[in-house]
């Protein structure tokens, strides 16, 4: 049998445990003592949430498909990114074809940073690019 994984677990018993949060003190005498469950589940799904925000030290795993993440550069520091694949460009009159390379489009395009290919067309150097991760929800107040 699989295990369910922390966020799994916290989205199946959240509605139990608000439940029993919000019920009168005559039901809750009732019941069972839950309060280390309650922690457990609370302490999964933080860490669910942490571990899915979290940097990534592989840059092969970053998505590749235009999705904005954050990196982190040995020379820019923390910045908003996306991949963009080279492209050909067309042949003129006055210029050959050329390629221009992958790379990571930072601060909507307010700088480009390289990423270098290995003979076998794989990224192999993103030029001073370490980490990555998703680009967190932004926090809401209730008004």
């Amino acid at each position: 049998m699989v295990e369910p994984t922390a966020r799994e677990r916290a989205e199946k018993y959240t509605p139990y445990l608000l439940a029993l949060l919000n019920a009168p003190p005559r039901d809750k005498a009732l019941g069972v003592d839950v309060s280390g469950f309650m922690e457990k589940v609370i302490t999964d799904a933080e860490a669910a949430v942490h571990a899915q925000y979290a940097w990534n030290p592989d840059m092969d795993a970053a998505p590749r498909d235009g999705t904005d993440i954050e990196i982190y550069s040995t020379t820019h520091g923390v910045c908003q990114a996306f991949f963009a694949a080279g492209e050909w460009s067309e042949e003129t009159p006055d210029c050959p074809r050329e390629y221009s390379g992958d790379t990571w489009v930072c601060c909507d395009d307010a700088f480009q940073i390289a990423v270098y290919l290995n003979p076998e067309g794989i990224p192999d150097d993103h030029e001073g690019v370490t980490h990555w991760r998703p680009i967190t929800a932004p926090e809401t107040t209730d008004a």
